[in-house]
Parts: C-alpha cells; structure tokens; sequence
C-alpha cells in the first residue's frame, strides 16, 4: 500500500496529511470502491479533513492514488475555495473551504 512519507517534506497547506492509496480490503471496509484514504489530518487542517476520511473527489476531479491527489490539492492557491467530497464514517459528506493566507 503506497503512502506519502511522513511530514517534513511536506509544504503548504498538505502539510502533515498523510494519505494512503485505498485497497480492495480498505475499501470494503470503509465502504468505498475508490478513492484515497486519510492515515492522519493534522489539528486544524486548512482542507477540513480528519483521520480515517476516503476523499472520492477534489474539485471535481476523483484522485486515482495519494500522489494524484496531493497534486491536486497543492493546485489551490490560499484564498481558493476547495470543495472534496469524502466518504466519513461510511456517509458521503461535502466539504468547502476556503484556504488561508500562506505563512
């Protein structure tokens, strides 16, 4: 199972979230066919996320791994509304933000 390496090399907003590509026996048990999971959502994540999310879709667009979706999620510039769908506690939820002014 591939997953980001941990904080450290991250930067912008991601940083600190640690996503793992969702298997088939991950996904059965969380209830989702696809999408990337959430292993940890630091306190405060600018995305709303927490541990234990499946993200389906950003923006839209519907991650195929972890790397694809951290691509995705550093495409939004601070002052960007992001919108992700994830599957939370087995019910689909709709998340909105905005980002925060960088550092």
């Amino acid at each position: 199972m591939g997953h980001h390496p941990g904080p450290g090399r991250d930067r912008g907003p991601a940083a600190g979230l640690r996503l793992a590509d969702l298997t088939p026996g991950l996904g059965k048990y969380f209830g989702a066919g696809s999408g990337v999971l959430v292993l940890r959502a630091p306190a405060g994540d600018a995305f709303g996320l927490v541990d234990g999310d499946v993200i389906r879709s950003i923006g839209g667009r519907a991650p195929t791994d972890h790397r694809h979706a951290r691509r995705i999620l550093a495409s939004y510039a601070p002052g960007e509304v992001v919108r992700i769908e994830v599957l939370r506690d087995r019910k689909a939820r709709r998340l909105e933000v905005t980002l925060p002014a960088a550092d």
